[in-house]
């Protein structure tokens, strides 16, 4: 949208790895019922994407039903190309960080800081390993 080093969600008009960054933003934006997956709340920056505008999480799913049905096939397309990489990083999300047990670990945070019960983000990430589709049906 602004040229090739800046621009929001654009992916008709973005390079592949800022197609897959663009991808994960929206997963994150899906998995925290966080909506509103309007290009103004994605930043890009060379390749990479970046979410704002990221407040009222929910344990409401949001499908994502407006966007240009192009953007839509290209990122579907960019999913399908690098699935076993996508699923390999759902997976990982599901997964405990060692590092970061206890009250300092994400499942601990979301329950107890951001006071939303983590099954449903659970939920929904499975949904992702299963199949990217679901958040555009």
């Amino acid at each position: 949208v602004y040229g090739e080093k800046y621009g929001l969600l654009d992916p008709e008009n973005m390079t592949t790895e800022a197609q897959k960054s663009g991808l994960y933003q929206l997963c994150i934006r899906y998995v925290f019922g966080i909506g509103d997956y309007a290009s103004r709340n994605f930043v890009r920056v060379k390749s990479k994407v970046y979410n704002v505008d990221v407040e009222n999480f929910s344990t409401d799913s949001k499908k994502i039903t407006k966007m240009k049905q192009s953007n839509k096939k290209v990122l579907l397309d960019v999913y399908k190309k690098y699935k076993s990489e996508f699923k390999s990083v759902f997976e990982s999300w599901l997964e405990e960080d060692k590092k970061w047990e206890g009250d300092t670990g994400r499942w601990y945070i979301i329950e107890n800081v951001l006071g939303v019960k983590v099954d449903s983000f659970r939920g929904r990430i499975s949904e992702l390993i299963d199949s990217v589709e679901t958040m555009f049906k």
